[in-house]
């Protein structure tokens, strides 16, 4: 699939243009584009998901089931989870 729309192209040339400014190769500039592509287009399919789509069950893992349970209880789940991890590609850490 090829992107013709001028639109759709400028909102990837913005950043591209920002990366560059910031010192990254043309690779490099590519691979930052594409991650934050993905990640924001995963963060709208999970705020799109049904909100049943995950359901804990005594066959999960006790470390998932606690994960899921914690999870499930945020009211604003996609929201703060699409902003901790923002926050964590800036920081460029893992904490």
């Amino acid at each position: 699939m090829r992107f013709h729309d001028r639109t759709t192209l400028r909102i990837y040339d913005a950043p591209t243009e920002a990366f560059a400014a910031a010192g990254f190769d043309p690779a490099e500039r590519l691979r930052a584009t594409t991650f934050i592509d993905s990640f924001v287009i995963g963060t709208a399919l999970n705020e799109a998901a049904s909100k049943d789509l995950w359901e804990v069950d005594a066959e999960l893992s006790g470390p998932f089931s606690e994960s899921l349970k914690a999870g499930l209880e945020s009211k604003n789940g996609a929201p703060d989870t699409f902003r901790w991890g923002q926050d964590m590609i800036l920081a460029g850490s893992n904490s």
